[in-house]
């Protein structure tokens, strides 16, 4: 034990001394702030600038007339808003994402990572059990300890009778715990997946509004305004809590919208009838397609959001769901009384040892339950739930930087032809644009 304390008192000396010159490197060489060319955090800064598309022109309108640079900027209300709501930066602060390098090198995470990390354990699930049982086995220990008992010593007979059978006894709670932690990892993932599959339906409906209701440019915009409120609405309905939206969805939704979404029992159907009703208006002001083609575009749209209510419904069967109760009631109480009765099988061979032995056992066994506990319903601002506020943000962006393209395509079409039929039929282009 002394041994490991060194040791790991000599890895934090090296690691605050790696820290300061560290520290002195980035200061020397300070980079400009902004992001770079190939940041991961700055590529959307492309698809924000996207908001304000500028086209420059050079066209003629007759074989007589002189060539001249024009340029047209075309303002989208909703690109502005998302623009703005996506140069703020979102951070899940309370979420710990244990990533190894991308070869699988993993040799010093092992040390500062996982091992010395105190953040984003379920320490505090267990303190009262694991104090209980390490007092209690430190209580026998003193008083089988002639040293301090004296005459009064308790005293046990010689036998390996009870250490046996307690070894006996660990296959089935090792079971139990296995199982435990099995099915909270199973429901953990899953609401993983589920999540996961909302923000690719999101992007799938986004895509298809668009290129289908590229002629009602309001239902496209309504449409894709509420697929970005959704991944919201969905995460506020899980935790079961409603709080301000009023700044995070600040220019996508108006203060009506805002008091309607808040009010609402169950936010993110209000969300899924809202984008129905869009796709609706849509449809039905498509003068260009024939009958057929219109038919087959609303079936995709309507996929999608039938998609998206069974995501939604997968995450609420597994938030509402626990593990029963009889199940996890029998589970901890034959751990605890296992771990009670260790020190009486383990005090005539061991001595005061055993008060260590049954110290590690037990954080041992009471840790896998607890991280059972933590992660079976991982959908609140716990350190290892699910970075929710992340997701929020990506369909933003994935939605901004669809419109952005979608209006790109468009004035690039017009730029196309009216370089065909001239200036005149520029100006009608981008106004109609």
């Amino acid at each position: 034990l002394a041994q490991v304390c060194f040791a790991a008192f000599l890895a934090g000396a090296a690691r605050s001394r790696f820290r300061a010159h560290s520290a002195r490197f980035r200061s020397a060489f300070r980079f400009p702030k902004g992001p770079r060319p190939n940041d991961r955090r700055g590529g959307m800064a492309s698809v924000a600038s996207a908001a304000e598309v500028t086209v420059t022109l050079e066209g003629s309108a007759s074989p007589n007339s002189f060539r001249a640079q024009r340029s047209t900027t075309i303002r989208s209300g909703l690109l502005a808003a998302l623009a703005a709501h996506n140069a703020k930066e979102v951070v899940d602060s309370g979420v710990i994402a244990f990533k190894p390098d991308a070869d699988g090198f993993d040799c010093y995470g092992w040390l500062w990572t996982t091992v010395f990390a105190w953040r984003g354990r379920s320490l505090r699930h267990i303190v009262l059990p694991w104090a209980t049982v390490v007092l209690q086995a430190a209580i026998i220990s003193a008083a089988c300890d002639p040293r301090i008992m004296q005459e009064h010593v308790l005293r046990f007979p010689p036998s390996n009778t009870m250490e046996e059978g307690y070894q006996i006894l660990a296959v089935p709670v090792a079971f139990l715990l296995v199982f435990r932690l099995n099915r909270a990892a199973v429901r953990f993932y899953d609401a993983r997946a589920a999540f996961g599959k909302l923000v690719e339906i999101v992007r799938v409906l986004s895509a298809q509004v668009v290129e289908f209701c590229a002629h009602d440019h309001k239902a496209r915009d309504d449409c894709c305004r509420w697929a970005v409120v959704f991944p919201v609405a969905s995460r506020n309905f899980l935790r079961g809590k409603a709080p301000d939206e009023s700044e995070e969805l600040a220019g996508i939704l108006t203060d009506g919208e805002m008091t309607v979404l808040q009010s609402a029992v169950n936010q993110p159907l209000l969300c899924l009838d809202r984008m129905r009703r869009a796709v609706m208006e849509g449809v039905r002001s498509n003068k260009q397609d024939s009958d057929a083609v219109i038919s087959q575009q609303f079936r995709c749209m309507e996929d999608s959001i039938t998609i998206l209510t069974g995501t939604v419904g997968t995450c609420e069967r597994i938030n509402g769901t626990p593990l029963p109760f009889a199940y996890v009631a029998h589970l901890r109480q034959f751990l605890l009384l296992y771990l009670l009765g260790m020190p009486w099988a383990l005090q005539t061979s061991y001595g005061w040892g055993s008060v260590l032995v049954v110290a590690i056992v037990a954080f041992a066994m009471l840790g896998i339950e607890a991280a059972a506990v933590t992660c079976e319903r991982p959908f609140g601002g716990n350190a290892n739930h699910l970075p929710m506020d992340t997701f929020c943000q990506v369909v933003a962006k994935n939605v901004e930087q669809i419109l952005s393209q979608a209006v790109a395509a468009e004035r690039s079409v017009g730029v196309a032809i009216a370089e065909e039929r001239g200036d005149a039929f520029l100006d009608a282009a981008m106004r109609s644009v």
